[in-house]
């Protein structure tokens, strides 16, 4: 399930997903951001390895091909 929301619109989508593979990610990635009509200044992601792949000092390392897909 992908589901992405912005707080202080409480504008949200959700569209459900078979997999977490990188290709689905960023086509719900776009389908949201097409959606909610504009790209946020800041996004906020768990630690799934499509989106971050290792932590240094706490911090997420961003998966090279979101970074590109940004």
């Amino acid at each position: 399930m992908w589901c992405a929301w912005l707080a202080w619109s409480r504008s949200q989508v959700v569209i459900p997903v078979m997999d977490k593979t990188s290709p689905t990610v960023v086509a719900c990635l776009d389908t949201t951001l097409r959606r909610i009509g504009g790209v946020p200044a800041y996004a906020l992601t768990d630690n799934e390895k499509t989106a971050s792949v290792d932590h240094v000092a706490t911090i997420a390392v961003r998966h090279p091909e979101m970074v590109e897909v940004a």
